[in-house]
């Protein structure tokens, strides 16, 4: 019976083995057909399954990690898919905040986005918070369009996927207007610009700055204004599969990408990046 028991165990470990291995070559099948075939296409499967796997083992701390289409990319392929971004300085005074809000319960907030394979990142957080402020001052939620501002943006010294800044995108649509994602839909790469004065959707009266690294007036400005663009440090090898929570690591303070940031818990300290 001794033996049987054993035995029994020994096969329940192996079956469990086999279904996690199925489990994990399911999931990375499905992450490598939802990723763009121009990175596969110069690597080696195998390659790109050994970072998969190494990745699904890191360490979860105060926030939560969630595997998504990053999971075979090296630190390197990644911090060069966000681009780099300077960083600004902000200057506004607002009001206190309560303690929690969530600007998607108020439909301040168009579904998740995703820039592909271009250095964009700056254009989604401009339009994140250009469509929260339309949303305010019409009542319409409308996506507006991030390529619009990748084709049409350069004479304001952005770089189209490869990197800029969401103040000169703000700049841009203060002197031209924008379009909505359905009259110029995203495409990840820079074209010429075929923006219409007569088709725009929004413009932008003007903008102001907030003090980096002082979270009570982040928080003043997000629950006073609503979803506002921010840069924010992207160098950690976590931070590609953030997914919930305090995210503090330790690392430098770089400012590598750009969200519209929707969400504050001021008890826990954190927002939330869309």
């Amino acid at each position: 019976t001794q033996t049987k028991l054993v035995l029994l165990k020994l096969l329940f470990k192996h079956s469990v083995k086999v279904l996690r291995k199925l489990l994990n070559n399911l999931l990375f099948v499905e992450n490598i057909h939802n990723r763009p075939l121009t990175c596969l296409s110069q690597v080696d499967e195998g390659f790109r399954r050994m970072i998969w796997e190494t990745n699904q083992e890191m360490d979860k701390h105060t926030f939560t990690l969630g595997m998504n289409k990053f999971g075979d990319m090296t630190n390197k392929e990644y911090n060069a898919f966000l681009d780099g971004i300077p960083l600004s300085k902000w200057n506004c005074s607002l009001s206190a905040a309560p303690e929690t809000w969530d600007w998607r319960q108020y439909g301040y907030v168009t579904p998740v986005k995703n820039q592909g394979s271009c250095g964009s990142c700056y254009e989604f957080a401009a339009v994140g918070a250009l469509e929260g402020q339309m949303f305010k001052q019409t009542g319409t939620l409308l996506p507006l369009s991030e390529h619009n501002l990748v084709d049409c943006s350069g004479d304001y010294h952005n770089n189209g996927c490869d990197g800029g800044l969401a103040m000169r995108c703000f700049s841009y649509v203060s002197d031209n207007g924008i379009m909505s994602e359905r009259k110029y839909p995203y495409t990840a790469e820079v074209g010429p610009c075929e923006y219409q004065n007569a088709t725009k959707e929004a413009w932008c009266k003007g903008f102001n700055r907030v003090p980096s690294l002082d979270e009570k007036v982040f928080r003043d400005t997000l629950y006073e204004v609503g979803p506002i663009a921010v840069s924010v440090n992207a160098t950690h090898p976590s931070f590609k599969f953030y997914k919930d929570g305090d995210y503090r690591p330790n690392a430098p303070t770089t400012r590598l990408h750009a969200a519209p940031t929707i969400h504050l818990h001021s008890h826990q300290g954190y927002s939330k990046n869309r």
